[in-house]
């Protein structure tokens, strides 16, 4: 007991506004409800009454108060109608922007040319941003909440446009007219992913080092050095950091105000001013509190955006530790620094992309001097384009040093966290901190312990033995998982045409899956296995198997595989598809791929077992599922892959399944089915 009130009375002493803070952003940013964010102002300035300069706070907060009664009181659009608006261009993405009409912002999906603040007048029509189908993919909507936008503007002609003659649009216009760097430099100093730096951009987030881009601010401390640098040998006045702080915000202001350039840039200058101005009774501390405010008054969305919490959460946890390394030497410090940062950060990692990557730490030591040196050349050049082809050089030695890093690249996916057991790994984290002194090595080993916990509980909350058909759309996609035994096999990895390369192997994170031990591809058109090379790329694979992979069966621990039918050369390669019997356990499971009527009949000589679950062929279609075949087999369960408005579904083939007394289930593309098998005989069909 006296161990807890002494956590109390340090925390009531120094911490408790600070927990406050953070509990009320949490519950904002779980239940996206913009209320939980009101006493934050309030809590925030509970904290500054304890020092001088406390009418700064006051006015933020006044300002940030009238910008959220304007926001709140903002009139809503039109829907589905079509009508002529005049918008704004204010950010340029690959295949999107962000428009302004009026005081709302709006999103734009088009394969028209714009060019930064370009005054466009289209028709079109609004629609409501729909929100992600499966919970485990990119949820843009949500994404986009981050931005403040949740109205999507459909242009369906344009009538006029006018280019900006504006400074910003003049600058961006230049920087971007070096056609054979405009991706790198898009990269570096807008964060904008195109094609040509998309590879280089994905091996960034591989690595768990995107955080050295734009998209976290870090460039912003160096390009204020250079600029900070260059002013004082011209300039030699008191506030010559201010005309610095100028350009720096300008470049912010190049940016689209950026979050995390916007929050790197606000603390910096509020740090400099209390260096500056001896503002001895202002703390670090309450520097990163007044950061807070002014970037929620400025951008009163940006809690619901996940790059808020994290540069928020660690730029305090590093104010905190500070002090107590600062004995260190150099190359100490970093290494600690960069334990504690994972530390810290780890659970958020998993919280949000469901996976940690423990080599991140070796990664950024590595690479951090050498993306320093990559901003300090490209600033310094940016202006002089006869000196651009270094900036191929740069690129050249980024995308293969990053090559050959990925090489020791150890990434652990832990499948989607509850929100409660992050919170209770940081109360540990506080604990443990208010009471350093007591026990270092038994707090750092209950901290390491408790973590590996969590990941156990994590994992323990999925069945034993399960089969997903996930949803594709008009696509096909099967994992059949054995957990105990920590295998887990594929049935094709493909999705509908146009959908996300990337959903395959998100759902497999969101299920913390690391191991794959096979990929069964039933035949090759491309909705059955245009997704695999995503999954070579992000998990361990043992082995592909097709129609021409030599051998008839395989076993993974409780789950086994016949193959009962592969061909090859059939003139529909529907036809070639794989017939396999899988077991898991003593239940029994037939999986079809594309398999005609005419092959269905092909097998009605083989001595089968009665089918637990079928995987229905073709999506439904009437090419497959020969009433006879049915007979024979006797489903009991079956899942039916296909889209929203089912153009392959047959009503012929749901009778047959009717008639032999089978369970349907569809994808229908709005949901995963599941199919949870016991020990005593029973199923359970759950969908998601």
């Amino acid at each position: 007991m006296c161990f807890l009130k002494d956590c109390l009375i340090k925390l009531e002493k120094s911490y408790l506004n600070y927990v406050f803070i953070a509990i009320f952003l949490g519950l904002a940013i779980i239940k996206q409800n913009y209320w939980f964010f009101f006493p934050i102002p309030f809590l925030s300035l509970s904290i500054f009454l304890t020092g001088k300069k406390t009418y700064w706070l006051l006015i933020i907060i006044f300002l940030f108060l009238i910008h959220l009664i304007i926001l709140r009181s903002s009139s809503s659009v039109t829907l589905n109608k079509n009508q002529e608006i005049n918008f704004k261009i204010i950010y340029q993405g690959a295949g999107y922007y962000f428009i302004k009409n009026g005081t709302q912002t709006f999103y734009l999906s088009t394969q028209e040319t714009f060019h930064l603040d370009d005054n466009v007048w289209a028709y079109g029509n609004f629609t409501k941003i729909k929100a992600a189908i499966n919970i485990y993919e990119f949820n843009q909507a949500k994404w986009l909440q981050g931005q403040g936008i949740t109205w999507q503007f459909n242009l369906t002609k344009i009538t006029s446009q006018k280019a900006s003659q504006g400074l910003r649009a003049i600058i961006q216009h230049y920087l971007l007219a070096d056609e054979n760097n405009i991706d790198f430099i898009q990269l570096i100093f807008f964060g904008v992913k195109t094609k040509g730096a998309s590879e280089l951009y994905e091996k960034f987030v591989q690595l768990g080092i995107i955080h050295l881009l734009v998209i976290s601010g870090f460039h912003i401390n160096l390009f204020f050095w250079i600029i900070n640098t260059i002013c004082c040998k011209i300039f030699c006045f008191k506030y010559t950091f201010l005309l610095s702080f100028l350009i720096v915000f300008f470049y912010i202001y190049l940016l689209n105000f950026n979050l995390a350039s916007l929050r790197a840039g606000i603390f910096m200058f509020l740090f400099t001013l209390k260096n500056k101005l001896a503002w001895d009774k202002i703390s670090k501390t309450m520097i990163w509190t007044m950061t807070l405010l002014l970037v929620l008054a400025l951008k009163p969305y940006a809690f619901l955006n996940s790059g808020f919490t994290f540069g928020f959460v660690i730029s305090y946890v590093l104010i905190v530790i500070q002090l107590r390394l600062q004995h260190l030497v150099l190359f100490k410090k970093i290494l600690i620094y960069n334990l504690i940062i994972f530390l810290v950060s780890w659970i958020l990692t998993a919280y949000y992309n469901y996976a940690i990557n423990f080599t991140s730490i070796l990664v950024t030591i590595i690479l951090t001097p050498f993306i320093e040196l990559t901003y300090l050349f490209s600033f310094m050049i940016i202006f002089i384009k006869p000196l651009h082809i270094i900036y191929q050089w740069l690129f050249f030695v980024l995308n293969n040093f990053s090559e050959v890093l990925l090489k020791i690249n150890v990434v652990w996916h832990t499948g989607a966290f509850n929100f409660w057991l992050v919170w209770s790994y940081y109360g540990l984290l506080i604990i443990a901190y208010l009471n350093w002194g007591y026990f270092q090595k038994l707090i750092m080993l209950g901290v390491l312990f408790f973590s590996i916990i969590l990941i156990f509980l994590n994992w323990m909350a999925s069945p034993r033995y399960s089969l997903t058909m996930l949803n594709v759309g008009n696509g096909q996609t099967i994992v059949i998982t054995d957990k105990l035994n920590f295998k887990t096999v594929l049935f094709d990895v493909g999705v509908e045409i146009g959908k996300s390369k990337n959903l395959v192997r998100d759902y497999l994170k969101w299920q913390g899956i690391n191991f794959i031990n096979a990929v069964f591809i039933s035949h090759y058109h491309l909705d059955h296995y245009n997704n695999l090379s995503q999954v070579k790329t992000n998990f361990y694979l043992g082995e592909i198997i097709d129609n021409q992979t030599l051998g008839d069966y395989w076993k993974f621990g409780a789950l086994g595989f016949l193959i009962l039918h592969k061909t090859v050369g059939a003139e529909n390669e529907n036809s070639n598809s794989l017939v396999v019997l899988a077991t898991i356990n003593h239940y029994h499971l037939l999986l079809t791929g594309d398999i005609t009527k005419e092959e269905e009949l092909k097998m009605l000589d083989l001595s089968l077992p009665q089918i637990d679950f079928l995987q229905v062929a073709h999506h439904g279609s009437k090419t497959s599922s020969h009433i006879s075949f049915l007979k024979k087999i006797k489903p009991k369960i079956c899942f039916i892959s296909d889209g929203p408005h089912k153009k392959i579904l047959a009503p012929e083939t749901l009778k047959n399944l009717h008639s032999v007394g089978c369970q349907n289930y569809e994808t229908n593309g709005q949901q995963n089915v599941q199919v949870e098998f016991f020990d005593n005989f029973k199923t359970k069909v759950i969908n998601f």
